[in-house]
């Protein structure tokens, strides 16, 4: 545990969070309710509190100083389906601009997937942490990627910090199709569509996405959207190896990164 002064934040958070991987909480000195107006006495109890606001990732930045403006920065939910099933649903948001989307995947395609969606950082289930989960297909399409990975209980985060979810249970039980407006309703999302229909994987790829969000920004979260369900028939699809080989990177003339992906 550290603190620095808030003129260097940017930098440290830069090394911290973008190149080391780590989290970091930001706290913010809050007057106590009740406590009386004026400054801290020398003596006696302290009329300030010290509250977590946000805790920083590497799929969270918003707008610090270091962010490439050119770059998404996705952060990336990826569950798998019901048992028996090959599914895997997928859903990444870049925090920043507010887009968000959803696939449903499998454990053939995700590496392809995940190539083309280049996120900064992965959520998975508490589940996938247990050793001896660690054969599961989706930690099998990570390989050794360097993308930073997170772990998140959903249920347990979304009951602790959002009651009105919490107290919806279709998004939390084994379910069925779920259109849009429902899966709405139970995230909460403005902008309702009733088409087109999220599969159980993609509808559990949002309620983690959405619950690793509020544990992580807090009061800074903001009002999701409805997610845009990517059709992969209407994209062409090329693979992993394929599109590293497509993708080149360079520096322009004024010094900035800029990423050239091909558009699929």
């Amino acid at each position: 545990m550290a603190g620095f002064p808030l003129i260097h934040l940017d930098r440290h958070l830069k090394t911290l969070v973008q190149t080391e991987k780590r989290f970091v909480a930001l706290c913010e000195e809050f007057r106590k309710p009740g406590a009386p107006p004026g400054p801290k006495k020398k003596y006696g109890p302290s009329p300030f509190e010290r509250r977590v606001v946000r805790i920083v990732t590497p799929g969270t930045l918003i707008d610090e100083s270091f962010v490439n403006p050119y770059d998404n920065n996705y952060v990336c939910a990826i569950v798998p389906g019901e048992a028996g099933s090959n599914d895997i649903g997928i859903a990444w948001m870049d925090v920043a601009t507010g887009e968000f989307f959803t696939q449903l995947s499998n454990s053939t395609q995700l590496r392809d997937d995940l190539a083309r969606i280049n996120p900064r950082e992965i959520v998975l289930d508490k589940f996938l942490e247990s050793p001896e989960n660690m054969d599961h297909p989706i930690h099998g399409a990570l390989g050794d990627s360097t993308i930073s990975v997170a772990y998140c209980d959903a249920a347990k985060e979304l009951g602790s910090i959002s009651p009105e979810i919490r107290s919806s249970p279709a998004i939390v039980d084994n379910i069925t199709n779920v259109t849009v407006s429902e899966a709405a309703a139970e995230l909460d999302l403005e902008g309702v569509a009733t088409a087109p229909v999220f599969s159980p994987a993609e509808t559990l790829a949002i309620r983690l996405i959405s619950a690793f969000l509020q544990a992580n920004l807090r009061e800074n979260m903001p009002k999701l959207t409805t997610p845009v369900r990517f059709q992969e028939d209407a994209r062409m699809h090329i693979d992993a190896h394929t599109l590293t080989f497509c993708r080149e990177t360079y520096d322009d003339e004024l010094g900035i990164k800029i990423t050239l992906k091909v558009v699929m």
